[in-house]
């Protein structure tokens, strides 16, 4: 029962690896159409999406992140500059109080805070079908 199951799998997947391909094609010349008519979409920024009618294309800011290269010495560093509130009593980095105040982040060698960026989603929405096998 398992192989038979497996071997399902194996087929069903075979199956869907172009039509996932041709999906992230499509997904990313859609990104690409959007972002050169990103203003008419959403009346110039009001808005962080835009309904299309047979679904909708959405714009996100992702969240701030902050990458730690050399924790000892940056620890070392947060230190000698007395911005202990980077610092957890178990002297682990404190990411989030970094992003609170990146520009005192920014000051210690090893740090870097990295942009926030966007996600670009696109949901279709569902729609019947209605054909012959009726």
């Amino acid at each position: 029962m398992n192989d038979r199951i497996a071997q399902a799998k194996k087929d069903a997947e075979a199956v869907a690896t172009p039509l996932r391909e041709q999906v992230e094609r499509f997904t990313e010349g859609l990104r690409n159409w959007a972002e050169a008519h990103r203003a008419a979409l959403t009346e110039n920024g009001k808005r962080k999406f835009a309904d299309l009618g047979t679904g909708k294309i959405e714009w996100r800011l992702a969240p701030p992140r902050v990458s730690i290269r050399g924790v000892d010495e940056v620890i070392g560093r947060i230190k000698t500059l007395g911005l202990s509130a980077f610092l957890r009593t178990k002297e682990e980095i404190d990411k989030e109080a970094m992003l609170r105040e990146p520009e005192k982040a920014r000051l210690i060698a090893g740090v870097s805070i990295g942009t926030a960026g966007e996600n670009f989603s696109v949901e279709p929405f569902e729609a019947e079908i209605k054909g012959a096998a009726e």
